[in-house]
């Protein structure tokens, strides 16, 4: 504001030094045709100092925190504290006018909403784990009943992350294999035998070969399964439910194969959800390398080659391929747990 006024005084005072010059004080006409372009020009000039002013000390600012405040993200701590730099950055708070209380509001609500993104986000965070927690527990207590599978989940569940992490190396269903269906599919692959709960004793502890009356009641378990997951779907709703809309579709379906000879529907191929063709491999593979009450060991050399007969058969060959190609991880985990016992 300041260089307006200076801009009016130099006007002024040009003028009248123009008007002492020229001697044409009488003839105010001569006067005004004479002064004429430094008046115009001097108006010129304040038009566009009043301009610059109001850009610099108005509209730039309103456009820097507009600018700021429109690309604001809450989905990680990162960004958060992202935002805080950005704003407080502006350094707008020295200003004692409108536009100063507006910025310290502006600042001071972005802080407020990043402490409460925080607390929203260490919530869902403390939610999630209660909840995976608790689907272990779940899936620990239906393992508890069969003392012949050892860590059967801890096992299956960390074949499942290696084939994934296997496939996203390969480029295998790469449109498919997003981070979030590989944290749904590895957090749910422990429920994939939850439906063993409703099987008798005598057929899920049995140490013979079951009867063909005693295998289609065990075969149930996957359709059991499925309800008591959709169970859960239907009680919790939303969004949240992501995992376990994968998890109903490995217990439902990781008994069938990519031939369409599996149960309980006999779908085939590609049908077949993708997250429980990656739990077949897991599954069989697990079932093969342990020892059970009614079998012993199969070495891991002889079980890779076994696992290699079933592509197209029982497994889907592109998974079954990165199965393979992460031969030395797999051999990595069996070994881990076989030296614990498990």
């Amino acid at each position: 504001m300041t260089g307006i006024v200076l801009m009016v005084i130099i006007t002024m005072v040009m003028s009248y030094i123009f008007f002492q010059n020229t001697a044409l004080e009488e003839n105010f006409w001569n006067y005004f045709v004479a002064t004429g372009p430094i008046i115009i020009i001097s108006f010129i000039l304040l038009v566009l100092m009043i301009l610059w002013y109001i850009d610099t000390n108005f509209v730039h600012p309103i456009n820097m925190l507009t600018n700021v405040t429109r690309d604001f993200a809450y989905d990680t701590n990162d960004k958060r504290k992202e935002n805080e730099e950005r704003i407080f950055h502006l350094q707008y708070h020295k200003r004692n006018d409108e536009l100063g209380k507006l910025y310290s509001a502006i600042a001071m609500t972005t802080r407020e909403s990043t402490e409460f993104a925080d607390d929203i986000m260490k919530q869902a965070e403390t939610i999630t784990n209660m909840q995976n927690g608790l689907l272990m527990v779940i899936a620990e207590m239906v393992e508890s009943r069969d003392k012949g599978t050892g860590s059967y989940i801890k096992k299956t569940k960390a074949y499942v992350e290696i084939i994934i992490r296997e496939m996203k190396k390969r480029g295998i269903y790469q449109d498919m294999i997003t981070e979030k269906f590989a944290y749904n599919t590895i957090n749910g692959a422990p429920l994939h035998d939850v439906g063993k709960i409703h099987i008798p004793d005598k057929i899920l502890l049995g140490t013979s070969k079951l009867s063909d009356e005693e295998y289609e009641i065990m075969k149930t378990h996957t359709t059991y399964g499925a309800k008591i997951i959709q169970y859960a779907i239907d009680k919790i709703g939303g969004e949240e439910v992501g995992y376990l809309q994968e998890a109903k579709n490995v217990a439902e379906f990781h008994h069938e194969k990519w031939n369409g000879q599996g149960y309980p529907t006999g779908l085939k191929g590609e049908e077949i959800p993708l997250s429980a063709r990656i739990m077949a491999v897991a599954d069989v593979f697990d079932a093969i390398v342990s020892r059970r009450s009614y079998k012993e060991p199969v070495p891991f050399d002889e079980a890779i080659s076994i696992m290699r007969g079933y592509s197209g058969t029982y497994f889907d060959p592109l998974i079954l391929e990165a199965f393979l190609g992460a031969e030395e991880e797999v051999k990595k985990v069996a070994d881990e747990f076989e030296e614990n016992g498990v």
